[in-house]
């Protein structure tokens, strides 16, 4: 049983369910979600939110900054973090000219050097897309380049292997999983985030695959792959 209810201006995503306690959540796009046992009164539930509203609005001025800065152009002096560390962007122009474009991109230090060849008759937002374009296509291509180093690994703890990796654009979550087939998605977002994220969320993905459900059974597997998950979650949930 799922309904939407409003504590005060705190919109809620309330589900029913067979749990103990009333459990507090707040997804990657900042929206809240509660579940609570089947038969705990509304006024009660209402209570414990308002009881957490100074954390549920800390946590959610931090999920915006967040996605502020992973929703980054490709702008001179703009930031970019890559891997958890900030890189200034920095455009450079060539002097080849003519029809064709294309954008080459390189860390230095503490800079992400884009080297952009101009294309006869674009205007400054056509310019200005392609780059976007271009940089979300080598943010993709890092993100696989470290996925490739840490899977391996994860898989040969866990006892489980994924068919296929695909990276994703998800606002919602960081990664998904199809038992089914064994596939499994990651967010492109992950790559502005420290690898041990990256890694949590993949030792995650991976423990679906013995266990489907959120229950005891999946946090023990989490506790015994990944002792550290709790706070590696912490840091992608801006706490």
């Amino acid at each position: 049983m799922v309904e939407t209810i409003t504590i005060g201006t705190i919109s809620v995503r309330l589900t029913r369910k067979r749990v103990r306690n009333i459990n507090l959540r707040i997804h990657p796009d900042g929206s809240v979600h509660v579940s609570a046992p089947f038969r705990t009164p509304l006024p009660t539930i209402a209570s414990f939110i308002e009881s957490k509203r100074n954390w549920i609005e800390a946590n959610q001025a931090k999920l915006a900054q967040q996605s502020s800065v992973m929703s980054v152009s490709c702008e001179d002096g703009e930031t970019l973090h890559l891997w958890g560390k900030p890189h200034t962007i920095r455009i450079i122009w060539t002097e080849q000219a003519g029809k064709s474009s294309g954008a080459t991109f390189e860390c230095v230090g503490d800079e992400l050097r884009v080297q952009v060849r101009d294309r006869e008759g674009d205007t400054a937002d056509e310019a200005r897309t392609r780059r976007d374009r271009a940089l979300d296509r080598w943010l993709r291509k890092q993100l696989l380049e470290q996925i490739g180093g840490l899977l391996p690994h994860c898989e040969e703890v866990v006892g489980r292997h994924a068919s296929t990796i695909r990276i994703k654009s998800m606002r919602s979550r960081w990664g998904s999983c199809n038992t089914k087939t064994g596939a499994i998605s990651i967010a492109v977002r992950l790559v502005h985030f420290d690898p041990h994220c990256l890694e949590m969320v993949l030792y995650h993905e991976l423990c679906h695959l013995i266990e489907p459900n959120h229950g005891e059974r999946f946090h023990a597997l989490m506790d015994s792959f990944c002792p550290d998950w709790r706070e590696r979650s912490s840091l992608l949930a801006g706490r």
